[in-house]
């Protein structure tokens, strides 16, 4: 099995995509540096952008990113997604948010 890039760390908290066709709420099971596995019911077509909206919480704060991912795999229990030009802030919460998850 090919080994991962980035380490996944289990959450668990909802999470809202935003599609074209309206925006849907699941629950983040995990998440890196390098996307997310969310369960949801609603079936978004592989390869399709879209934005969302992560709401990083933890014992010391919430944080909220927004940016851009794209769908990589559909499961019957959810969507896994990859993110795509996150942005620098963005990007550095959510580094920060997995080192305290981690630690």
């Amino acid at each position: 099995m090919k080994e991962r890039l980035f380490q996944r760390s289990q959450v668990n908290f909802e999470t809202t995509v935003m599609t074209k066709d309206g925006n849907f709420t699941g629950i983040m099971e995990n998440i890196s540096l390098g996307g997310f596995f969310l369960r949801i019911n609603k079936r978004i077509a592989v390869g399709e952008k879209l934005v969302v909206e992560i709401s990083l919480q933890n014992d010391l704060r919430n944080a909220n990113i927004i940016t851009n991912a794209t769908v990589t795999r559909i499961e019957e229990n959810g969507i896994a997604f990859k993110f795509e030009e996150m942005g620098h802030y963005n990007y550095w919460t959510l580094h920060s948010y997995l080192h305290y998850l981690n630690a």
